[in-house]
């Protein structure tokens, strides 16, 4: 259990429908367990991608107040505003590094994430981000794969 004695369910965002389907399985689970949500989105940045002179950082803080807004909308969209503890975009180039470390920091039970199911090429150019929030996060890690079927409490 959380330090504050109420159950934290990390939902980490791509903003994907797989995200999506995490959101509303970690909102029914929440509802069922009284818990509460913590939601994270994480920008991938790799320097060389944003090295754009010295507009960078303008353009950098456009990023970030985007990715905000749409974190807002994906929480609005989840029906998940009455259960979030927290809500974060973190600038990182290792997205499952972020998401571990903000697992610790508010005291997750649980992390709840989508995952795209992605095999073979893709895999490779495009790693796993849910495999490796498995092997780094200090507390057990549920995934919904792009096909899972959601039965919605009542």
């Amino acid at each position: 259990m959380s330090r504050s004695n109420t159950m934290i369910i990390l939902v980490p965002t791509d903003f994907s429908p797989t995200s999506a389907r995490g959101m509303a399985y970690a909102r029914d689970l929440a509802k069922r367990l009284n818990a509460r949500i913590a939601v994270i989105h994480v920008i991938d940045h790799h320097p060389a991608q944003m090295r754009f002179g010295a507009s960078h950082s303008v353009f950098e803080d456009e990023i970030v107040i985007s990715a905000r807004d749409a974190l807002e909308t994906a929480i609005d969209c989840a029906d998940v505003r009455d259960l979030l503890y927290k809500a974060c975009v973190e600038v990182d180039p290792s997205p499952e590094d972020a998401i571990a470390r903000f697992a610790t920091a508010v005291g997750a039970d649980m992390i709840v994430m989508g995952t795209h199911g992605r095999t073979g090429v893709p895999r490779f150019f495009l790693g796993s981000v849910a495999e490796e929030v498995l092997k780094s996060a200090r507390c057990p890690v549920l995934t919904i794969g792009p096909t899972r079927e959601l039965h919605h409490a009542a």
